[in-house]
């Protein structure tokens, strides 16, 4: 399923994919898995520098999007982030990608813990159902204390 709000460049494209163990992920218009973390909310984020390096926010340059995409269980809002750019949010939580993710359909972010800034940071895949995805056999948290291999 593809669903974009806008046919302008910028707008926010969401897409399902398939994926074992877990089910229906979200992801980019590039087919890559969209995550929320634990700590970021639509009034304070703190994923910003050295986070979001490996976090990529994933940003748009529209001001408004549809809250509502067939299929989707969740309300999609745009959050401006502390550098004022505009990121896409699902139940008020913003949506990233991850450096790791090297293709579609990887998720190696599902269940990642790392530490930026003091803060510690707990990373699930974003699902078409609304519920932040958990690991699973097939999708284990991969490491306690991330390496990024930039």
């Amino acid at each position: 399923m593809s669903v974009t709000d806008a046919a302008s460049p910028g707008a926010a494209v969401v897409k399902t994919e398939e994926v074992d163990g877990i089910g229906k992920v979200l992801v980019n218009g590039s087919g890559m898995a969209l995550y929320v973390n634990n700590v970021d909310k639509h009034t304070s984020i703190k994923c910003v520098t050295a986070c979001a390096a490996v976090w990529r926010p994933y940003t748009v340059s529209v001001s408004t999007v549809t809250s509502k995409m067939p299929g989707i269980n969740g309300t999609f809002s745009i959050v401006t982030r502390p550098e004022k750019t505009k990121q896409l949010a699902l139940n008020n939580r913003p949506l990233y990608t991850f450096i790791q993710d090297r293709r579609p359909g990887m998720v190696r972010g599902n269940a990642f813990t790392d530490t930026f800034s003091g803060k510690k940071f707990t990373w699930h895949v974003a699902t078409a159902t609304g519920v932040m995805a958990t690991a699973t056999a097939s999708h284990p948290m991969h490491s306690k204390s991330p390496t990024y291999g930039r």
